[in-house]
């Protein structure tokens, strides 16, 4: 077996509304079209590849270390990024990792789900600001 690329995640949430205009306002996802799974849920697509899956969910259950500590997408754009995330006072912090010549980017969605954004490393521009933000 080969794994090629991560496929999608799944994510049971509460504040279904909330987390769509999340995804499409500040990650520049697409609300798509969903097979009838028998439940209310949503499919955020980038481009054709639906890669955010929500599920609504009534009330979830509270307790214990989240499974996933964060999922991470390969991104380009990172100064229209930051400045999305600034727009839409959505807190962050970055960092750059030489090893691997990638630009870390650190949010999360309305939920809190921990998402990393990963650039290359040679969008990195001294007038782009990867200090940390606070949201406000």
């Amino acid at each position: 077996m080969t794994i090629e690329y991560l496929e999608h995640i799944n994510i049971h949430t509460e504040k279904m509304e909330s987390l769509i205009e999340y995804y499409e306002d500040v990650l520049g996802m697409h609300h798509g079209k969903r097979p009838d799974f028998g439940r209310a849920g949503a499919w955020l697509f980038v481009g054709d590849i639906p890669v955010v899956h929500l599920v609504k969910r009534d009330k979830l259950k509270t307790g214990g270390e989240p499974r996933i500590e964060h999922y991470a997408m390969r991104c380009t754009g990172l100064a229209d990024t930051i400045n999305t995330l600034r727009k839409t006072k959505n807190a962050y912090w970055a960092n750059y990792i030489p090893e691997t010549d990638v630009v870390q980017v650190h949010t999360y969605d309305p939920d809190g789900n921990h998402i990393e954004l990963a650039f290359p490393g040679d969008e990195r521009d001294d007038d782009i600001n990867l200090d940390a933000y606070n949201g406000k």
